[in-house]
């Protein structure tokens, strides 16, 4: 398939382009630089939380450092927040895209959600509807659910993370992992499932399944604190993955996921070297 991939300038989704053009061409890759903002309460909660960013940053190396991006066609770099500047709307005409995929940018609007639809799909790590927002992968660890540590690919709408939902995924864990293991892996499971869902794209065109967003919770970057990193820490410490794993059927079955594909393991992850 023709792809454009709009997405951020961190490990992570250079990662995701390198595996999208292992087997589809990327007619248009926009990528919108990201910055961490750390908003404390204190000047002493401000270490917590950069260390909680940095472990992320030396995990996303561990995983994802040798993967490139293989195919720069139609580059184009963009500050932060700048994704529906007219610049970015005139990359995807011009290239001509048979789909859209979001990953990690700004909220995306109009013209880019009218002129495209039908044709745009946003990858949103976390298990949507349970939860929305930002950190959507974070606030389950912080909440004692790994289970609705994921990831869900759905239509894009004006809606936040709200559109249609074509394949959701969880990733394998061991009891060793930590809370970036989950993400990485996290990750690359969900590289897997869009790779999947690209082949049945290309023949097909699911509407995709409702949510009810009217259940779960929704979260934004200002909700980020020390306190929430030293709750996810304290419940690692106490064995929470031990514990899920024990009972992962039936916490996973709770927690159902979605998928218009046919029936496979929505879970996996190819090497993570």
């Amino acid at each position: 398939m023709r792809i454009a991939l709009l997405t951020s300038n961190q490990l992570r989704h250079k990662y995701m382009a390198a595996r999208i053009a292992e087997k589809h061409e990327i007619v248009a890759l926009v990528m919108e630089a990201k910055y961490d903002v750390i908003r404390a309460s204190s000047n002493d909660e401000i270490p917590i939380m950069a260390e909680h960013l940095a472990e992320r940053d030396r995990k996303e190396k561990e995983y994802f450092a040798a993967n490139g991006i293989s195919h720069e066609k139609a580059r184009l770099e963009i500050p932060p927040g700048a994704i529906n500047e007219p610049a970015v709307f005139d990359v995807l005409r011009m290239a001509h895209p048979e789909l859209i995929l979001l990953f990690g940018t700004h909220i995306v609007k109009n013209p880019i959600l009218d002129a495209f639809e039908g044709r745009i799909i946003n990858l949103h790590l976390g298990l949507s509807p349970y939860y929305r927002g930002a950190a959507t992968n974070f606030w389950p660890l912080v909440n004692n659910e790994p289970e609705c540590v994921g990831a869900t690919i759905h239509h894009a709408t004006l809606k936040t993370d709200g559109g249609p939902v074509l394949h959701q995924v969880r990733p394998d864990v061991l009891s060793s992992d930590g809370a970036h293991d989950f993400g990485c892996k996290t990750i690359i499971a969900a590289a897997n499932g869009l790779l999947r869902l690209f082949d049945l794209l290309a023949v097909a065109s699911p509407p995709g399944i409702s949510q009810d967003l009217s259940q779960g919770k929704v979260f934004r970057r200002k909700d980020f604190s020390a306190e929430a990193v030293r709750l996810m820490r304290g419940n690692f410490e106490s064995g929470m993955v031990a514990s899920y794993l024990q009972e992962k059927s039936k916490r996973d079955a709770a927690r159902p996921l979605i998928s218009v594909m046919p029936s496979s393991s929505s879970n996996g992850a190819r090497d993570s070297g």
